[in-house]
């Protein structure tokens, strides 16, 4: 999302408040000193604070329990797969924030719970702001290992489903119309990420 977003003309920082500073992997296995890196346009932290300042900030977490409910954020994405125990999470996290909330369930099978389920059974009167659903598709998995090891790379045949989730999540978010989105995302699958920043 965050390099959608650099693609869109913003200037985008991730805050990595993981507890193993999982976002270092996608960045690189190198320069582990520097607390803030840049790495193809987006300035990823690794202090421990939260940077403000830029058009967006992005705080990454990996455990959905320690996202910091009594902060105003202006919103919160929560992006997770079908179990049981995030759902309940989620559902937590959704009665106790002030946040306009996004929720991603993703990797969802034939077989899996559906989100009417979900509604009726796990959140029954917990209402997220916006609730989409993401089908298992092997190219999107791989792409997440890749990232895991190679960093960012072309994501040609990132499913149409994935896409259009991170379409309607960050025309949400920046209020842009879908066109623009769209070409962001356009560039991005095919490698491409833009530096605005001579543009200050």
């Amino acid at each position: 999302m965050a390099f959608i977003l650099n693609n869109m003309g913003y200037h985008v920082v991730v805050n990595d408040m993981s507890n193993n500073r999982e976002m270092s992997y996608v960045v690189s296995l190198s320069d582990f000193n520097s607390e803030v890196k840049t790495y193809r346009n987006v300035d990823f932290n690794f202090s421990g604070d939260f940077l403000r300042g830029y058009d967006y900030s992005i705080d990454y977490f990996n455990n959905l329990k320690d996202i910091p409910l009594k902060d105003k954020y202006d919103g919160i994405v929560l992006n997770v797969q079908v179990f049981k125990s995030e759902l309940e999470m989620c559902k937590r996290i959704i009665d106790n924030s002030q946040s306009y909330v996004i929720l991603i369930i993703r990797d969802k099978t034939v077989n899996s719970v559906n989100k009417k389920y979900i509604l009726k059974y796990i959140f029954g009167s917990s209402k997220a702001s916006k609730i989409h659903e993401i089908d298992f598709d092997f190219y999107d998995k791989e792409y997440q290992y890749i990232m895991d090891y190679d960093g960012i790379g072309k994501m040609k045949y990132l499913s149409e489903n994935y896409s259009n989730v991170l379409i309607k999540t960050i025309c949400s978010i920046t209020g842009n119309g879908q066109g623009n989105v769209k070409k962001a995302l356009k560039n991005l699958k095919e490698g491409k990420i833009f530096d605005n920043r001579f543009l200050e």
